[in-house]
């Protein structure tokens, strides 16, 4: 199956009359930029006897195609359409198990429709030991495969000058199939950053990698704490 189906899809309402209730509820979605109007019908005859058959919109055509096309191009999906997406591909298990894992450590991620994917960050004020943060992205997990794993990319730089974890110390927490990756232009990097951050890209393919993962971030954080 394709990775989305029927994206030009909207609802009509077509009727001779219609409530006041589904009206205001109809308005209320269309502001939202929700793809639905309603068709008011109706027919009638002209002094010849011709029978005609006239409809008249809720909202103009012109301004809820506008809408439409405007939600269409979203960035962002929530996290049950994006668990959803996983699911179908195969790694729900996976996506799900680091989501609800790794929690303790670092926010609560964003999703991004057109990447497919989670986009976790470290807490926006302040790092572990008091000092200021970019806030930006430190992790990045797919919910997309095409060979049964969960991709994941790791901004390195960040996470050694959030949770003081080292790229070796990094490296030996992944899958044995991680190796180097590019993220000196990840969104909100630093001149340093762009300059020589580090980063690493891998697969998960069990559920014990995923749990090794954030066992030893959550040790990590333990051990800043209490220094």
């Amino acid at each position: 199956m394709p990775d989305a189906l029927c994206e030009s899809h909207r609802s009509i309402i077509v009727a001779e009359a219609i409530d006041d209730s589904t009206e205001r509820i109809v308005r209320y979605l269309s502001e939202l930029r929700v793809p639905i109007n309603i068709a008011r019908m109706h027919a009638f005859k002209d002094s010849t006897g011709q029978e005609m058959l006239a409809q008249v919109f809720l909202v103009e055509p012109e301004v809820a195609r506008d809408r439409a096309r405007s939600s269409s191009n979203r960035k962002r999906i929530n996290a049950g359409e994006m668990q959803a997406l996983a699911d179908d591909h195969g790694i729900g298990h996976l996506f799900r198990r680091l989501k609800d894992g790794i929690t303790e450590v670092l926010l609560s991620p964003s999703y991004y429709i057109k990447t497919k994917t989670a986009h976790y960050r470290w807490d926006n004020r302040t790092s572990i030991d008091g000092a200021p943060t970019r806030a930006g992205t430190v992790l990045m997990v797919g919910a997309v495969s095409d060979d049964g794993g969960m991709p994941f990319v790791i901004h390195a730089t960040r996470f050694e000058d959030y949770l003081r974890i080292s790229i070796e110390e990094l490296r030996a927490m992944l899958p044995t199939n991680t190796r180097q990756s590019d993220v000196r232009n990840w969104h909100k990097s630093s001149p340093e950053e762009k300059e020589s951050a580090e980063g690493l890209e891998g697969t998960f393919r069990t559920m014990d990698e995923v749990d090794q993962f954030v066992a030893r971030l959550k040790e990590a954080k333990k051990r800043l704490a209490t220094d």
